[in-house]
């Protein structure tokens, strides 16, 4: 019996150095977060910021958090940050995300299958949008089969799948049949380009663009990271705009007679991520 309570209070003991260990790491970051982010967000720029326009729309924030998780492929922490925030939540909506987040999963482990499926299930929409995507992972799967050493079942796949992009990827059909001759070396031969980790990497970029763009009605971007990234390249703007308003004590009422340049968010084709300003006048 004496054994018994020795072992738990050591056990105890040892747990509870652990959970006092994982909660002093975790201190440590929001402390480095919270500095770092005071450094950002200096008392000049936090002028620009005006809290009274979130008041009364913590239902609209709220909405936008989830929106934002299943953007990312969290579909269960969506799920539960709307039931924890009292979120209605739209069950097609639901299921339009967390059928992204299955196959994008499946992508990060090589698995094309759930992508492929979807892809011809909508094929007609993706042609409407003169999109490659099938042919795409069909050439990526049709690789997976070299890769696993079963040429006959590479030919038999081709066969099979692709014959109906003959007219439009004649040229692309035609190096991936080669590259059979050269499947124990792929690599350093004329085809190696065709093996290369970073197309598999980049279907999974361009996966829910094509994804969101056939399903009417979803967003593309996260309204969460479109609005954060277009505040964060505006931030050193009209903290610009504000310095030379006070130094000139000249008034500007119509943007062109602006002193730096100002963001078009109409231009909605633009890639947030990638937007460059152009230089200040």
């Amino acid at each position: 019996m004496v054994k018994s309570l020795e072992d738990l209070a050591k056990n105890t003991k040892t747990m509870s150095a652990s959970i006092t260990k994982d909660y002093k790491d975790i201190q440590n970051a929001l402390s480095k977060y919270s500095k770092s982010l005071d450094k950002k967000l200096s008392a000049e720029n936090m002028t620009q910021i005006r809290p009274s326009v979130f008041e009364n729309k913590e239902d609209i924030l709220r909405k936008v958090v989830e929106k934002h998780l299943f953007c990312q492929g969290n579909s269960d922490a969506a799920l539960l940050f709307a039931m924890e925030s009292g979120t209605d939540t739209d069950e097609a909506t639901c299921q339009v995300y967390k059928e992204l987040a299955d196959i994008v999963g499946a992508l990060k482990t090589d698995n094309l299958e759930p992508a492929l499926l979807w892809a011809r299930r909508h094929r007609a929409k993706l042609e409407q949008r003169s999109s490659t995507l099938e042919f795409k992972l069909l050439q990526q799967k049709y690789l997976q089969l070299l890769q696993r050493r079963q040429p006959l079942e590479a030919v038999s796949f081709a066969r099979q799948n692709f014959g109906y992009y003959a007219n439009n990827h004649l040229h692309e059909i035609s190096r991936l049949m080669c590259c059979i001759l050269y499947m124990d070396q792929i690599e350093s031969s004329p085809y190696g380009d065709l093996w290369n980790q970073s197309v598999i990497e980049n279907l999974r970029y361009i996966f829910p663009r094509e994804y969101f763009g056939v399903m009417d009605g979803a967003a593309c971007e996260s309204l969460l990271y479109t609005s954060t990234m277009v505040g964060h390249l505006a931030l050193s703007k009209m903290s610009r705009n504000m310095d030379l308003r006070r130094a000139t004590s000249i008034g500007w009422n119509l943007t062109y007679n602006l002193p730096v340049h100002f963001i078009d968010l109409t231009k909605t084709s633009v890639d947030i991520s990638e937007m460059e300003f152009k230089d200040e006048h």
